[in-house]
């Protein structure tokens, strides 16, 4: 049974949008004599950094050099999720991340209790215009003066959860759930079974940009090297981000020099292609969504799916299971899904993609992005 005042409270910030590694954590806890205890570290993703990440919470990839990389993290902060009930603000969001970073790490863990502010809020609080942290510690007069340092969010989020309780009665066992870190090896084992030959090539091809990109250099040898690599994949013509890479690296060894500039366009492509959502999002959508074509992938952090369809029903929208050409809107999840055959990205944000770039105009979104503009 879980001890009520054995609690951890704890937030994690991740380095780019494929949300599979972490760059730092924050967890304030009460150690066995009740007193509140703090840990933060910067941890060393062994990944690459999106500007737009740290843009958010400032951490770039020299904050991290020397940092412990999650494997060593993971022996100090394993004990708060197989000992304590975790808490934390969206908290499926920071877990799925964990699960994640756990896999590329080859790590068991045991599946740990845990319980959502979110959730609790949303009970709570019916009528209130907005459930994001920053907002809820507005309401409450909780002082966020860093949002998005790990441990701030953590300190928040436990001072928000003690107003909640202060404020509301509500049983804190109702909100227990228990977390499954384990499915993501078997799921992704059982699919792999059934990936095509061009499915598996591409994932070859986004590992060799991943392996070029993890320095942040690219030199003239890992340039030539990945276009006699594409040069003998010719069947993947037609696929993104295939012909995006192949393109380019024509353009740039047409004439046998690498200028800087052709560098700089090289490392932007792949940038773009390890992290689609980062440059594919036009952050454009009307507000009037009457007759709009729209499709979901992923699994959504601020509600359900179906509680998501609804909303956009409601708001007129028509629902599709499927890209087509003629899609207005694709809406991505924020939690992912962990049957995305790219990792980051799955065949629908890839297919759309490959729409546009054949000259579809579908608005590819981020959730959060989504609800911002919606102020959900």
């Amino acid at each position: 049974m879980i001890i009520k005042d054995k609690i951890a409270f704890f937030d994690v910030e991740t380095p780019n949008r494929k949300n599979n590694s972490i760059c730092s954590i924050g967890i304030v806890y009460t150690d066995e004599n009740g007193c509140i205890k703090e840990y933060y570290t910067l941890v060393n993703p062994e990944d690459v950094f999106n500007t737009m990440n740290t843009n958010i919470h400032g951490i770039s990839q020299t904050d991290v050099h020397g940092s412990p990389t999650f494997s060593q993290t993971w022996q100090t902060v394993s004990q708060f999720f197989s000992n304590y009930l975790v808490i934390g603000h969206n908290v499926r969001f920071d877990l799925s991340c964990i699960k994640k970073t756990l896999k590329a790490n080859g790590i068991d863990a045991v599946n740990p209790y845990f319980a959502d502010t979110l959730d609790i809020a949303k009970d709570v609080m019916p009528q209130s215009d907005s459930y994001k942290l920053g907002n809820l510690c507005r309401f409450f007069g909780i002082e966020l003066t860093n949002h998005h340092n790990a441990l701030e969010d953590a300190r928040a989020t436990a001072q928000l959860f003690e107003c909640l309780s202060d404020s509301f009665h509500f049983e804190l066992n109702d909100y227990i759930k228990q977390y499954d870190f384990t499915d993501i090896e078997v799921i992704a084992r059982n699919h792999f079974l059934g990936y095509t030959d061009n499915t598996k090539y591409l994932q070859e091809l986004q590992g060799i940009v991943l392996g070029i990109m993890c320095d942040e250099v690219l030199t003239d040898a890992e340039i030539t090297a990945l276009k006699y690599w594409t040069d003998t994949h010719q069947a993947l013509k037609g696929n993104y981000p295939f012909d995006r890479i192949y393109a380019a690296l024509q353009r740039v060894l047409e004439d046998g020099i690498i200028t800087e500039a052709e560098r700089n366009e090289l490392y932007g492509i792949f940038r773009s292609v390890l992290n689609p959502m980062e440059s594919e999002t036009p952050y454009i959508v009307s507000s009037d969504l009457s007759g709009k074509a729209i499709c979901l992938t992923g699994d959504f952090a601020a509600m359900s799916r179906k509680e998501f369809e609804q909303f956009l029903i409601v708001q007129g929208a028509v629902i599709k299971n499927s890209i087509s050409k003629k899609l207005d809107y694709l809406i991505v999840g924020d939690l992912g899904s962990d049957m995305w055959v790219q990792g980051n990205y799955g065949t629908k944000i890839k297919k759309a993609i490959e729409y546009n770039e054949k000259g579809a105009d579908i608005t590819i979104i981020q959730e959060k992005d989504f609800m911002t503009m919606f102020e959900i």
